[in-house]
């Protein structure tokens, strides 16, 4: 598990391994956890950003999350690294 913002200011070494989360119980649950996070960010964000149906589509660039983006704009709170337009 990596944090972009620590990494750049730790030096430290860093392995990738694939599907770890089907062989370590650690990986799996912080899984689980960042979705859940994840999922429950979107529904307050879709509060305030009804127009985009956040609760739907947690944010994903699928088909109609991108009609929105075209219609409205970007919000305020999305990622400028993916690409939603």
């Amino acid at each position: 598990i990596r944090d972009v913002s620590l990494s750049e200011a730790i030096d430290f070494e860093v392995v990738a391994e694939d599907k770890l989360d089907q062989t370590s119980a650690t990986v799996a649950l912080a899984s689980v956890v960042a979705k859940v996070h994840q999922e429950i960010t979107m529904l307050g964000l879709d509060l305030i950003y009804p127009e985009y149906d956040l609760a739907k589509n947690n944010g994903y660039p699928t088909k109609a999350h991108k009609e929105a983006v075209a219609k409205n704009g970007l919000s305020a709170v999305h990622r400028m690294t993916w690409n939603v337009r």
